[in-house]
């Protein structure tokens, strides 16, 4: 039997055995590495991680996107230069000791731009989550804006006319438009919904992006559309997109003026629907949803929705939009039941 003192020793030996061979493995494995593949490996690392790191910034701030170079004209370049430029004016601010009330706020508008910017390696971009929630909670509709603020980003579409930043609430209001009308495009249960907000078909809705985008591609006409039984929504390309809210360099229709635009043309095409038949002249329900009322409208509700149906519906001004000619009966028709639900619903609230 081994004395104990040997076995102690060897126990000794092995312990310190393992803990240099532990030791020296890595630089071992190193050297290994570089011998037969020409290139040092990561430490603790079998991955590069800079290199994941890199190619992930590359792919949000518009370089690559899912591996193949973006087609649109711009691209990382006008990234480039739009944080370069915001980055000259930040480092101008802050080199300057007393800033009057316009610099400060200014100076802070940069800072939350420039943490934009650093944001955008991770995909969770500072400032555009509460803009998400405000569509949301507006719309009852999921809205995602990260990847359009990157393409807007890529677009130098918020820089002016004068190579400057436009600013933060500007900078915000676009990112909003331009989601908002994306979307618009994409979801037909968005289109209905901002339909019924409206108070008109969806297919009304539907028309009007039809036209909107024809006036720029000049092929489909009111004409045509006014007789289309149903029409497919296309599918919209960004730039083309863009191409609808651009108004000079920096300066885009907002989404107030655009929504604006789609329900001018879309009232059009509601104006054309047949209305529901008045039963008599106490038809109360039906001269109400004529009038796209509540049966408990107010006289002043009352007189100021046909002051505006008469400025939408009125025949002259349907044909001045270039209504075809089989549709001027309807429109005349129309208008005559606006005006027959008008009198119903004014003369019950006189008496009461």
């Amino acid at each position: 039997m081994l004395e104990k003192s040997l076995i102690i020793k060897i126990i000794a030996l092995i312990v310190v055995t393992f803990v240099v061979a532990k030791a020296i493995a890595p630089f071992v494995g190193e050297t290994l590495w570089e011998l037969v593949f020409g290139t040092k490996k990561k430490k603790n690392s079998d991955l590069d991680f800079d290199a994941l790191i890199s190619q992930k910034k590359s792919m949000l701030r518009g370089g690559m996107i899912g591996g193949e170079k973006m087609e649109l004209t711009g691209g990382a370049s006008r990234k480039g230069e739009t944080e370069e430029i915001v980055q000259a004016e930040y480092k101008e601010l802050s080199q300057k000791a007393n800033r009057s009330t316009t610099e400060a706020k200014r100076f802070e508008e940069l800072k939350k731009m420039i943490a934009m910017f650093d944001s955008l390696q991770w995909g969770n971009i500072k400032g555009i989550e509460d803009l998400e929630k405000k569509l949301s909670q507006t719309y009852s509709h999921r809205f995602s804006a990260s990847s359009h603020f990157t393409f807007l980003l890529a677009r130098g579409a918020f820089l002016d006319s004068q190579a400057k930043w436009v600013g933060l609430d500007k900078t915000y209001l676009a990112i909003e438009t331009f989601t908002l009308l994306k979307e618009v495009f994409l979801s037909s249960t968005l289109r209905t919904t901002i339909a019924k907000r409206w108070q008109m078909s969806a297919i009304s809705f539907d028309k009007s992006l039809c036209l909107i985008l024809a006036g720029k591609k000049g092929k489909t006409t009111l004409a045509s559309l006014a007789k289309a039984n149903q029409v497919q929504v296309p599918t919209i390309k960004d730039l083309d997109l863009l191409s609808l809210l651009i108004i000079s360099p920096g300066v885009l229709k907002n989404k107030s003026t655009i929504l604006n635009e789609l329900r001018e043309k879309a009232e059009v095409f509601h104006a054309l629907s047949p209305l529901p038949p008045l039963k008599s002249d106490k038809d109360l329900i039906s001269a109400s949803k004529s009038l796209g009322l509540s049966p408990k409208a107010t006289i002043e509700q009352i007189k100021s929705r046909y002051k505006k149906l008469a400025q939408l519906k009125h025949p002259d001004t349907l044909k001045a939009k270039g209504i075809p000619s089989e549709f001027e009966g309807i429109a005349t028709e129309n208008f005559t039941q606006i005006k027959r639900a008008y009198d119903i619903l004014i003369k019950e609230k006189n008496k009461s």
